[in-house]
């Protein structure tokens, strides 16, 4: 499956083209947010600050324009490095615009299908070996992706990466 990335400045012609075509649309809510918050800390100047704000409105306004063509939409976040801890924040954004299972759905079962891997994590005599427990009802509180300490069971590939149920 075609898919397109970040996407901030997506259009309806684009989004009908790109759902006639076939293809996927994978936002990034996350990096911008994360940029205006750590701007003196990563050293970034002042004078991006305007930018940055655009780009943070105009990525969940694509959003918005992706759902109402009927584009797949899957959910990423576009943080590098070794620290990624704001991770979830992208479920928590994202849920402010489609609702908390809209989020978790994309960042699941649609990213498994943009993968091509949908198959492949779901069905009868399968096991999970991706998962993800939270304290809380992501679909009452979806914020609660935001925070890394109500993150308390991570399984990655079979093997328990964090822990923290006590």
């Amino acid at each position: 499956m075609a898919c397109f990335e970040h996407g901030s400045w997506l259009d309806e012609e684009t989004a009908l083209a790109m759902a006639r075509a076939g293809a996927a649309f994978v936002p990034t809510l996350t990096v911008a947010v994360v940029m205006r918050k750590e701007r003196v800390a990563w050293g970034l100047p002042e004078l991006v600050m305007p930018r940055i704000e655009q780009v943070e409105r105009r990525a969940e306004q694509a959003v918005k324009i992706a759902i109402a063509a009927g584009l797949t939409i899957g959910s990423g976040s576009d943080l590098l490095g070794p620290s990624q801890k704001s991770r979830g924040l992208e479920l928590a954004l994202r849920a402010a615009i489609d609702g908390p299972m809209g989020a978790i759905v994309a960042a699941t079962a649609t990213n498994a299908k943009i993968l091509g891997i949908d198959g492949a994590w779901h069905g009868r005599g399968r096991q999970a070996r991706d998962l993800v427990a939270v304290r809380g009802d992501p679909l009452a509180e979806p914020g609660l992706f935001a925070d890394p300490e109500r993150v308390i069971l991570v399984v990655k590939g079979g093997v328990v990466e964090k822990d923290s149920r006590g």
